[in-house]
Parts: structure tokens; sequence; C-alpha cells
């Protein structure tokens, strides 16, 4: 009849409870199926995590206000369940999509509605290799700058399918890049960019956005060290996720690789940090043409 029947009820992971004693998801305090000689068909939808204060659910099917959290570890995998419609108790376990193979519960597919961003940073394989190279790279600090992180996200079902679209994504938020779980201060830069890459905890959860040229960035900062001379040199560039400059130009406004993020995507930038070689090719000019000279010594 169009009725709400159970109001964002809180579920959660328990073992056992039913039959066959498989882990499945109950709802603080119970709701149990309509029974009668007329079905009562009950539709099915749901978001996740549940009570986080990053999300604000709409009343049923519409827009749920978002907003990342400030620290990567704290962000959480917003997900938004696919609708199943009319069930019974009966049929539940058999109707398409959901399957569940058990009487009575309902199968619900969960889709990612973020951005998952990893970093990863390396030198070239020249500067690591300590046989042709007099120089270390250690990387000082890594921030993303002006990323949006709010956004409203808007759900609909047309009575086949569910839908989701993100609008009003604003902000200008800096967030701090870790690798393996910790501040990134002074790390020595290989060539293997997985020495030096975030862990699944430095994750980010992001809102899907479209880059905007010179805006969304990640600030460098690193070190590079002279074995030689002992002296140290500080550095610094911004590089753009977006850039309307060329090639070439400048590091302070380099191209990005310019991924729009999108829900459900995940994105891994690795980042090479090191000085260009002065290399050298060498050739030698031809003769000039032979000349011919004589002498006559008696």
């Amino acid at each position: 009849n169009g009725s709400q029947f159970m109001n964002w009820y809180t579920v959660t992971y328990k073992t056992g409870g039913n039959a066959n004693g498989k882990t499945n998801l109950y709802p603080e305090g119970y709701r149990y199926w309509p029974t009668g000689a007329t079905p009562n068909y009950l539709s099915f939808y749901a978001y996740y995590p549940s009570n986080d204060g990053q999300i604000t659910p709409a009343a049923g099917l519409g827009a749920f206000s978002f907003t990342a959290e400030a620290a990567a570890k704290d962000q959480v995998d917003f997900m938004i369940a696919d609708v199943v419609k009319d069930q019974t108790f009966s049929t539940a376990s058999g109707n398409p999509g959901t399957n569940s193979g058990t009487d009575g519960t309902v199968n619900l597919t969960f889709r990612h509605q973020l951005t998952k961003v990893k970093f990863q940073f390396k030198t070239t394989a020249d500067v690591a290799d300590a046989t042709k190279s007099h120089i270390e790279i250690y990387l000082k600090d890594a921030k993303l700058k002006k990323i949006n992180n709010t956004g409203t996200l808007t759900t609909a079902f047309d009575g086949t399918a569910t839908t989701t679209t993100w609008s009003a994504v604003s902000g200008d938020a800096t967030y701090e890049v870790f690798i393996a779980g910790a501040d990134i201060d002074n790390k020595k830069l290989t060539a293997n960019a997985a020495d030096a890459a975030s862990a699944d905890a430095d994750l980010f959860l992001m809102v899907p956005q479209s880059m905007v040229a010179n805006t969304q960035a990640l600030d460098l900062v690193w070190d590079v060290k002279d074995l030689v001379t002992g002296v140290t040199t500080e550095n610094t560039a911004t590089v753009y996720f977006k850039s309307d400059h060329k090639d070439g130009d400048d590091p302070e406004t380099a191209n990005g690789l310019e991924i729009d993020w999108t829900k459900n995507m995940f994105v891994t930038y690795t980042i090479t940090i090191g000085p260009k070689p002065i290399l050298f090719t060498a050739e030698a000019a031809s003769w000039d043409a032979e000349q011919s000279g004589y002498f006559n010594i008696n």
C-alpha cells in the first residue's frame, strides 16, 4: 500500500539464528513477514554505513547529504543497495536479483558511491642505481588541495532499476597523504613504487568530481641529497590533476592525468620524482676532402 514498514532500521552481522546457521544481517528489533490470504508485498532498500556522521539519509528513496572526513583513515565506504521490490516470505529466496537460497532472507546488493584514490611514489631507475647516481631522493610531504569533499546523492527507482546521481558537489578541502600508515616525513624513494605506497587504511574515499583546470592538485616537497658534497636541496612542486598548460612547462603547472573521479572508480596515481640527468651523445664530423701535396727532393 506504499506505507513504510521499516524506516531505516540498523542491521548488523550475527552468526546463526536461522535454520542453516549462516551469517546474516539482523535488524535491531525484529520485523516479521506479513501473513494473510492476500499477499502483502514488501520492497527493500538500504545504505551503508548506518549512523555515520558523514551521511545524512533521506526518508526512504531520495537525497543523501554526504561529507568526506578530513583524514583518510576516518573515511567510510558509502554504499547504496539496489531496491529489491515486491517480496514475500516465500519469494524472497528465489526472486531474480535476490537468490539468497533461504526463505524470508533478502539479498541486498550494495554499490560503491565514492571514488577510491591511492598514491604511490618512486624515483627513476638511474637515480636509484647507486652505481650510476650520487644522489638520493627523500619525500618530505604530500598534500591534496582544493578537493571537493561534500555533495548530495539522489537515489531513484523506476520500477526496474535503482539509479544514483551526485549533485551540488563542492568544497575546498586539504588532505594529508600517508604512506604505509605513517607520516611521509623523509621517505627515501626507490625505483619501486610499492616501497612508498598508500596502505589500505590510507586510501582516500572521495566524493566523485570533475577536475577543473589548475584547481585540484597535489603539493609535493622533497629533498635531493648529494652524496659527494653532502649538500641537501629542498624542492617543491604542485601537480594539477587537470592543467591548461602544455608538457614542458614549468613543473609547477605540469599536466596531470586529467581523470575525472566517478563513483565506483579505483584510481592509482604513481608519482615519479627525480632530476633529469644531463646526457650527451657524440659523433665525429667527417674530415674535409683530402688534399694532395707534392715535394721533389734531389
